[in-house]
């Protein structure tokens, strides 16, 4: 073969060892951590909430560490704490809110039969005529129902009968399944929780020797991060429980029954934007000016209500979160919307949280490059002092 057909040949050329291993290696990495999520999809809120709890109380473990000088002693008496502070107080205030909405169920039963309603549509003609175009829709309705029972009560069957109970029996599978679900997912964030406290430490040098970043990098960044997170926690979930409370003190003052329910769902009214907690003291309001006859209730449970929300609203919390997260309130406000959007109730503390580590990426991003070009700067300077001392050792020998 001469050389011309070697030439036309086409060579093979190989991809050598050490620049197919790191990609190979990536790759395999990015599909473990796939499936790891997949794995843990499931777990996710109780994951979301176990570092949420471990922001909040990370400071008190380390102080009953340095008292009792035992991590598992320490990591159990926190969650003690965390059970009675937290766990214990909350399931006691959904008790009493299902409790308060059976009551609010009875209310409206007994207010429908009784004659405020027809006191209120003779009061308020206009108001029934917004709901409907019948004057006394509810007998209008009554009838109707009436009508249909009576000509489909023989189709009725046992057949018929039977499906009902099936379904109402899937019905209670299923309540049975969402308890399982929460107490499973209850008791694996608590475990969560415990080995967090417990390994938290060893767990972020682990994670810090295997970041290719330096170490002062990774922990200005783990510093910025919780304090990222313990200001969510204190602007948001604290702000919110917060003025939930106080429209359910405002409300109680004022005789509003079920006071209680109606707190707790102006706690999460408070984490929508503008609105706030208006859904709830606004029609409170509309409810003693227009049933109880009571202008100076209404007017200062508004009036009460609308302080309580821009005092804490536009005072408090964006002292909290702007001076903490570095943020711009307008770019906090419509984080906090798309959050809300795209994650649901988790989003009012994943939306800020979402930029605040963008903005820190962005932020150490330009510390490592300075600290780079630092140390680059550093290094080409000492081959020339190295070549200028040698260079002035000569002079010395000569003038010797």
């Amino acid at each position: 073969m001469n050389e011309s057909e070697k030439k036309k040949r086409p060579q093979i050329r190989t991809v050598q060892r050490d620049v197919i291993a790191p990609i190979a290696s990536g790759l395999f990495l990015i599909g473990a951590g796939v499936l790891v999520f997949f794995t843990f999809r499931s777990f996710g809120w109780a994951v979301f909430m176990a570092i949420l709890l471990y922001t909040a109380f990370e400071g008190i473990y380390h102080r009953l560490h340095s008292t009792v000088r035992s991590r598992d002693v320490a990591a159990s008496l926190t969650l003690v704490i965390i059970l009675f502070v937290v766990l214990g107080p909350l399931g006691t205030v959904l008790v009493l809110v299902v409790q308060q909405g059976l009551d609010i169920v009875t209310y409206l039963r007994g207010f429908v039969e009784s004659e405020q309603i027809l006191i209120l549509a003779k009061t308020f003609p206009g108001l029934i005529d917004l709901i409907t175009e019948r004057s006394f829709f509810w007998v209008y309705w009554l009838d109707r129902l009436f009508l249909v029972l009576n000509e489909y009560s023989d189709v009725v069957d046992s057949l018929r009968v039977g499906e009902l109970v099936g379904g109402a029996y899937s019905y209670f599978l299923g309540g049975i399944g969402m308890s399982l679900a929460f107490i499973l997912n209850l008791s694996f964030g608590l475990i969560l929780l415990y080995f967090m406290f417990r390994e938290g430490d060893s767990f972020y040098q682990m994670i810090r020797r295997a970041m290719p970043l330096s170490g002062e990098v990774v922990d200005q960044f783990k510093d910025r991060m919780k304090e990222i997170l313990q200001a969510i926690l204190k602007g948001n979930v604290f702000i919110a429980i917060l003025q939930g409370t106080m429209v359910g003190v405002g409300l109680w003052f004022c005789g509003i029954p079920n006071a209680l329910l109606y707190g707790s769902v102006a706690t999460f009214f408070s984490i929508i934007p503008v609105i706030g907690t208006a859904m709830v003291w606004g029609p409170a309001a509309l409810f003693l000016y227009f049933l109880k006859q009571d202008t100076v209730l209404a007017v200062g449970l508004a009036v009460y209500g609308l302080t309580c929300y821009l005092v804490l609203e536009n005072i408090v919390k964006p002292r909290i979160l702007d001076r903490k997260l570095g943020v711009h309130s307008l770019l906090l406000f419509f984080a906090i919307l798309g959050g809300l959007k795209e994650f649901g109730i988790t989003g009012f503390i994943l939306g800020p949280l979402i930029l605040a580590i963008f903005l820190t990426i962005w932020r150490i991003y330009h510390i490592w490059e300075e600290s780079e070009e630092h140390e680059y700067s550093h290094t080409a300077m000492e081959p020339s002092r190295k070549s200028g001392e040698e260079s002035a050792s000569p002079g010395k020998d000569d003038r010797s």
